[in-house]
């Protein structure tokens, strides 16, 4: 059904009832919802049919049980929901909703927010590099978590790999090395 005429709807108002746009059955006005862009003031689609949309069950998600959940946490891996393949957990995303603390899709799975891609323009590394880099972890602390790729500001090359905190820390500090170690001194002196 395309766009209606105004002559259309001044029929339809006398009528007092118009086409549902899903269904095609003429319908009273009292069952559309009110809506500006339906030219009439009501929504182009009857409230029947929107409520059989709504009735409609997406296909369910892929979910692990508690029990399959801990098994990928033992063994480090987990299967993604795309592809179904078991990778290791530095193949998926961090996410602080996941059961295991990752994303439950691949990097390779989700090529736009694949941060591999970047790796080359931004901070000159080979995807081989990047993975050395991770298995290492954080260069300051050790963790293997919330990894990124530090670089210098100034000079834009890259130094290593630091965790999300220290990263953090170093950037509020402004890479600014007197200040780093006047807080050292401080914290060393004032908190015995």
């Amino acid at each position: 059904m395309g766009k209606r005429t105004a002559e259309e709807i001044k029929v339809d108002l006398g009528l007092g009832s118009k086409i549902c746009n899903k269904c095609g059955d003429r319908v009273l006005y009292k069952y559309f919802s009110k809506s500006a862009g339906g030219g009439d003031g009501y929504s182009y689609t009857c409230n029947s049919c929107k409520n059989k949309a709504r009735r409609v069950k997406p296909e369910p998600n892929f979910t692990r049980t508690p029990e399959q959940v801990a098994s990928d946490i033992s063994v480090g891996s987990k299967v993604c929901s795309k592809c179904k393949e078991r990778k290791i957990f530095k193949h998926f995303p961090n996410a602080k909703r996941g059961a295991d603390g990752h994303d439950g899709t691949c990097y390779s799975c989700k090529p736009k927010r694949n941060q591999r891609y970047n790796l080359l323009s931004r901070y000159s590394l080979t995807p081989d590099e990047y993975d050395v880099m991770l298995t290492e972890g954080c260069e300051v602390c050790g963790s293997m978590y919330n990894l990124c790729v530090d670089h210098c500001h100034t000079s834009g090359k890259t130094r290593g790999c630091l965790c999300g905190r220290c990263n953090t820390a170093l950037g509020m500090l402004e890479e600014d090395t007197e200040r780093m170690e006047r807080l050292i001194e401080y914290t060393k002196t004032k908190c015995l």
